[in-house]
């Protein structure tokens, strides 16, 4: 029996949506709190330089731990998004091998 490509695609932009709308709100919601704490650690740091608590001499270390904190922030939004793609392959992969299966009337 022949593959109904037309469903086949419909299939895979169900499970893909599927996928997607699962993972991307999480992924949205970690990255709104992720920049608010981005924007907090700033606000603390502008904070000390105005007020005088944070020096010229230790500016730097200030400075360089938001950079690090940013660092991991989107290193950890890169991760997420990895193991989205890779939940996304799966779900394709899926439904291409159980049409397959369906076309050969053999389950795969």
């Amino acid at each position: 029996m022949p593959l109904n490509q037309a469903q086949l695609v419909s299939d895979i932009q169900v499970a893909a949506r599927g996928v997607l709308q699962r993972d991307l709100a999480g992924i949205s919601g970690f990255k709104a709190s992720g920049l608010k704490r981005l924007a907090v650690q700033a606000q603390v740091v502008a904070d000390g330089i105005a007020a005088g608590t944070i020096s010229e001499l230790n500016r730097p270390f200030f400075i360089n731990d938001l950079k690090n904190r940013t660092r991991n922030f989107v290193h950890t939004l890169i991760g997420l998004f990895e193991i989205t793609v890779d939940k996304l392959i799966d779900a394709i992969v899926r439904v291409l091998v159980s049409a397959i299966g369906a076309a050969v009337g053999v389950p795969i």
